[in-house]
Order: structure tokens, then C-alpha cells, then sequence
């Protein structure tokens, strides 16, 4: 089995695991008044925050490309970070986060890690990219996909996430490095030629 299989298996194990903590059944300490209130002021904002921003956006190219899929009053705009830090003198990671637009909070209580890579690991990002864009689309329409990332029959099959949020990416932060890596777009030589 290839290590690249396990590390893709690993981050589907976070992944689920986080949707599972999004949904307020599986969180029956955030159901005091005091722990939604923070749950809602981390991920939501402050009230009519969610849907200002939804009816900001009528007419731009994010929101037109989307907008079958979200719901103005249950969509959370969120913004997907990736980059790598050196960590020691012959290793650095690569992080990849998400971060909702109307959460507000330190860095720390907002920003929620989805994978830590050691660059060391050679991990195809194209893998881990193709797992990470099934579980955003799987968010973005709220709903447990019919099929799994790898197109196999997924047993939870319509099962509603997040009790009823959904999340909806509307950019991406990053540097050169990533952009080439996994978008594919040109680097040193290719980057003069383009302008």
C-alpha cells in the first residue's frame, strides 16, 4: 500500500471527524447558550452578518458561479490558506486551513487546520487536493455525497451535515510555490513569458 494512500486516508479520518464536530448532536456540551453564542460568534459572526455578506456579493463572479448552491442565510464564506514553513535546518510543512469570513476571534479560535504534510513525505498534493475538493463540495451543498472521493457508493449517502451550515469557499490564499504545485500554473521561466 502506498504511503501516499495512508496519508490521504488519515486526512479523510480528520476530515469526517470535524464534520461530525460541526454537527451539534455530536456536541452536546456546545448546548448551553453560552457555547453557542461562541460557537456562533467563531464561525458566524455577529447576527445578519451570514446574509449581508451573500447580498454584497450579488453580481460578482464568486457568488454568480455559486450561487445554486448556497443558501444565503446558512452558507458560510470561508477562505482556504495553504503554505509551507520551514520547521528545522532539512524539513518544513506544508499546512493547509480554512477559516470562515465571518468568525470573529484570535487566529488561534478561527483558523481550523485540515493538514499538516511534512514536505519530506512527498505526498501528491494533486491526492490530498482531490480529497479536500470533494469534502468542500460535499459542504457546500450541506449534504453527504452519494459517492465517496473515489467514486465508490458511500454508505451516509443524503445524511445532512454541520446541522444544516453549509461552507462555501470563495478564495484561496497562498504563495507561488503552492500555486505551481497544485494549480499547475508556470514558475521561473514560464512566469516571465506570461507577462
Amino acid at each position: 500500500m502506498p504511503f501516499s494512500y495512508f496519508i490521504v486516508s488519515f486526512l479523510f479520518f480528520l476530515l469526517v471527524y470535524f464534520v461530525d464536530l460541526l454537527r451539534t448532536e455530536a456536541l452536546p456540551h456546545w448546548s448551553s447558550n453560552s457555547q453557542t453564542r461562541l460557537r456562533n460568534a467563531l464561525l458566524q459572526g455577529p447576527d445578519g452578518d451570514v446574509p449581508n455578506l451573500w447580498y454584497n456579493m450579488k453580481g460578482a463572479v464568486v457568488y454568480e458561479a455559486s450561487k445554486q448552491h448556497i443558501d444565503v442565510e446558512r452558507s458560510l464564506a470561508i477562505k482556504i490558506h495553504a503554505d509551507a514553513a520551514p520547521t528545522s535546518k532539512v524539513d518544513g510543512m506544508l499546512t493547509i486551513s480554512w477559516s470562515s469570513l465571518h468568525g470573529k476571534g484570535t487566529t488561534k479560535e478561527t483558523k481550523n487546520v485540515y493538514a499538516t504534510i511534512p514536505k519530506s513525505w512527498n505526498v501528491e498534493l494533486r491526492d490530498v487536493f482531490k480529497r479536500f475538493a470533494w469534502a468542500m463540495n460535499a459542504l457546500i451543498d450541506g449534504t453527504h455525497p452519494s459517492l465517496d472521493w473515489q467514486g465508490k457508493p458511500a454508505a451516509d449517502a443524503g445524511r445532512q451535515l454541520a446541522d444544516g451550515w453549509r461552507l462555501a469557499p470563495i478564495f484561496c490564499v497562498s504563495d507561488w510555490e503552492f500555486y505551481s504545485n497544485v494549480c499547475g500554473f508556470p514558475t521561473g521561466r514560464g512566469c516571465v513569458e506570461m507577462a
